[in-house]
C-alpha cells in the first residue's frame, strides 16, 4: 500500500470489500454476493464509469422471477463445481483401505441415498466384528448392537480423532439419546406400566414417560427392576 493510503485507508475499505464480494471464488466459480443474493445485489455502483441513461422497462413480477431463476442457476452451478473440487481432492488423498481388522471403526454408505435431507451421507461409525468371505464384513451398530454384513466397497475408515466417543456420533443415525436412568414408574402390569426416563445430558424437566415395550431392552430398566421387586414384569 502506498504511504498516502495509510491515513485514508478507511476511504478505500469499501472498495476493497466490494472487490472481494464481487470476485468469483476459486472453489465455487461464483462471486460471494451473487451466490447469496443472485442478481438482487448489483456490486457495480458505476464508481469507475458513467451510468447509462438507457433503462429497460420490465414488470416487477418478471424481474423477481428472473432473479430467482438466476440465483437457482448460480447455486446449482456452484454446488456442481464444489463437488468436482471435493472429488479431485479426495482422489489425491491416500487411498481408503480395502481390508479391515476386527475392532476397526468404519462408516458405511447408504445403498441409494440418506434417509432424509438432513441425514449425514455416511452411516455410523460401526465396529468391524468379523470378515465374511473375501469382500464382505460383519459390522456391529454401536447403538442397537445389531450385526449387519456390508460389501467392502461401501465401507470407509472412520477417523477416531474426530470425536472421543464414537457412540455419540452413531446415535445421530438412530435419532436416539442415551438413557441415564429410570427414576419413577406408575402402573403395575406390562400393559399399564409407564416408566419415567431421564436422558443423559438433559434436565429432569426433559424426562419422558415411556411404556414397557420401549424400555424392556434398556440396561437402566434392569437396574430399576432390581430395586423395585414389586414390579414383576
Amino acid at each position: 500500500m502506498e504511504l498516502r493510503s495509510l491515513k485514508t485507508w478507511s476511504r478505500y475499505l469499501p472498495l476493497v470489500q466490494r472487490i472481494i464480494n464481487a470476485t468469483p471464488h476459486a472453489a465455487t466459480m461464483v462471486a460471494p454476493s451473487r451466490l447469496l443474493f443472485g442478481s438482487a445485489v448489483d456490486t457495480d455502483r458505476q464508481l469507475l464509469k458513467p451510468i447509462s441513461s438507457e433503462r429497460r422497462s420490465v414488470t416487477v413480477e418478471d424481474y423477481v422471477q428472473e432473479l430467482i431463476q438466476a440465483q437457482e442457476s448460480l447455486i446449482a452451478a456452484s454446488q456442481d463445481h464444489q463437488d468436482k473440487v471435493i472429488e479431485e481432492r479426495l482422489s489425491q488423498s491416500a487411498e481408503n483401505p480395502t481390508e479391515y481388522a476386527a475392532g476397526d471403526y468404519v462408516v458405511v454408505s447408504y445403498p441409494d441415498r440418506p434417509p432424509s435431507k438432513l441425514a449425514p451421507r455416511w452411516r455410523g461409525p460401526l465396529i468391524i466384528a468379523d470378515r465374511v468371505g473375501s469382500d464382505m464384513y460383519q459390522c456391529q451398530d454401536l447403538v442397537t448392537h445389531r450385526f449387519t454384513d456390508f460389501h467392502v466397497s461401501r465401507l470407509k475408515k472412520y477417523n477416531m480423532d474426530m470425536t472421543p466417543n464414537p457412540v455419540e456420533v452413531a446415535q445421530v443415525d438412530n435419532d436416539e439419546w442415551k438413557v441415564e436412568q429410570i427414576v419413577d414408574h406408575k402402573g403395575l402390569t406390562k400393559k399399564a406400566v409407564r416408566f419415567r426416563v431421564r436422558w443423559e445430558g438433559f434436565e429432569p424437566t426433559d424426562d419422558t414417560w415411556l411404556p414397557y415395550s420401549e424400555c424392556r431392552d434398556l440396561e437402566a430398566l434392569d437396574v430399576y427392576l432390581a430395586a423395585h421387586p414389586e414390579l414383576r414384569l
